[in-house]
């Protein structure tokens, strides 16, 4: 989205000699999907995939493995709290602001999924990955391992008002928080305590695997059919 996007591409490439591809959103869900997939299988459900990234996220409806839906929507964290959350802490005004934007973006797509029966969301990015670290830490559990960990709902519910309610400084005390991401984490917790109050999923479950892991599993299969030399070859 950048206006400057031709001519970074252009630069990197001169500078680089590496060409950039820009992928639509619509790819970076069909890949995120791919690598949860990898990662935990997906069998049974439906599980609705969700990564919520800067500018956008991506949600995706899987049963058996198989994805009967795809979406990317502008509802990135940091979009939304450059838009909608601009005090610290966030007003209350603010904060129904944002849940309205959130109903007009995506409250039919969550509607969808609750008539389509899920039994839990699949968190593929880092915010998401941070709320269950959060939810273990209130629990006075070791952190260790994230993949494969998960929060309740109504974990997810008590930290959004938790995040939304603490200012900046409060926020990076707050057990279980990654530092670097505390700025983001109102709007990452509201977003997500609305997609599993709305969508009906009683869990949340962090999956370390995501797009970037979604592109390898890509390039490995690109490269199956040749010969290790070749496969060396263009890996240089």
């Amino acid at each position: 989205e950048a206006r400057n996007r031709i001519a970074l591409i252009r630069r990197i490439r001169k500078e680089t000699g590496i060409p950039v591809e820009v992928i639509s959103g619509q790819e970076e869900a069909r890949l995120i999907f791919q690598a949860a997939r990898h990662a935990l299988g997906l069998e049974g459900g439906p599980f609705l995939l969700v990564d919520v990234g800067g500018g956008s996220v991506e949600l995706v409806l899987v049963k058996d493995g198989r994805r009967l839906w795809m979406h990317s929507v502008k509802l990135g964290a940091a979009r939304m709290s450059e838009q909608f959350l601009t005090d610290d802490p966030p007003t209350s005004a603010q904060r129904r602001r944002l849940e309205k934007h959130f109903e007009e973006e995506i409250g039919d797509l969550m509607r969808a999924a609750r008539k389509a029966k899920v039994v839990s969301a699949i968190g593929t990015s880092g915010t998401i990955n941070t709320l269950v670290a959060m939810a273990r830490a209130q629990r006075g559990e070791e952190l260790g391992r994230l993949h494969g960990a998960s929060a309740s709902a109504a974990e997810v519910a008590r930290l959004a008002r938790d995040l939304c309610e603490a200012n900046a400084a409060m926020r990076i005390d707050l057990p279980g928080i990654d530092a670097k991401r505390s700025d983001l984490m109102p709007a990452a917790s509201m977003l997500a305590d609305f997609v599993m109050r709305k969508s009906g999923a009683a869990e949340l479950t962090a999956c370390t695997w995501a797009l970037r892991e979604g592109l390898l599993l890509g390039l490995a299969r690109n490269t199956s059919g040749r010969t290790a030399t070749e496969a060396r070859r263009r890996s240089i």
